[in-house]
């Protein structure tokens, strides 16, 4: 936990570095503390994994809520929030199998969501399972799951899935979980140009069924969530 502090405190000072250079138009110098700080936020998140607790309290049981892989909403409707302009093109086995990131409060203000997340691969490799998270004890961290989809598959790399579901939390974490090894997902440590909505920490577990205690920014992948019904 005090190696988590270090380097956390380590990385905010390379961040302020590294503002500070690109404000003064030293490109390589910005370029160089910024390949730095990848490397401790990987440093970070692995050593973050290893606290992750293997098992979980039990959840709610799965919805049968609809859910279909296809077309999501179009990026223009600005009630859709994520990777809404360009998309994460990099394909990792991550080596977690939860992933979600909070949803910023402005745009939490439905009681009826959809989310999409795109497939990296066809078939079973690159299937997973939608999922919704709230932080019920409000320290941050998303501790009870709300809601999460059946199995979906993509019949072609890059077909992406979308599911419905409600929620009237007032803090919402979303993203997918898999329970096959070896997995295959869009995941990157670069921020895509006109991301918005979501906050850039990811939050983990090594198993589907944990808890996502485990933390890691920035981090992103390509979702998408849309507001269907405003309160």
């Amino acid at each position: 936990l005090d190696h988590a502090r270090l380097i956390n405190q380590y990385t905010e000072h390379l961040q302020v570095l590294m503002k500070d250079l690109m404000l003064a138009d030293n490109i390589a110098g910005a370029k160089a503390v910024k390949d730095e700080l990848d490397k401790m936020q990987f440093i970070l998140a692995d050593l973050e994994t290893r606290l992750v607790p293997t098992t979980g309290d039990i959840k709610p049981a799965d919805t049968e809520d609809h859910s279909v892989t296809g077309t999501p909403a179009p990026p223009e409707d600005p009630e859709v929030i994520g990777a809404v302009g360009d998309t994460v093109a990099e394909i990792q086995d991550v080596g977690h199998a939860l992933q979600v990131w909070r949803v910023l409060p402005p745009h939490v203000k439905s009681e009826r969501y959809r989310l999409s997340v795109q497939h990296a691969v066809p078939g079973a490799v690159g299937a997973f399972r939608l999922v919704a998270w709230t932080d019920k004890n409000g320290d941050g961290v998303p501790d009870r799951r709300i809601s999460r989809s059946k199995e979906l598959r993509a019949e072609e790399a890059g077909d992406w899935s979308s599911w419905d579901f409600k929620s009237a939390s007032e803090s919402l974490f979303v993203g997918n979980s898999w329970s096959q090894s070896g997995e295959q997902i869009f995941y990157s440590s670069t921020r895509p140009n006109g991301y918005t909505g979501l906050g850039d920490e990811l939050f983990h577990s090594r198993t589907e069924d944990g808890d996502p205690t485990g933390r890691a920014r920035p981090r992103f992948t390509n979702l998408r969530l849309e507001v269907l019904d405003k309160r």
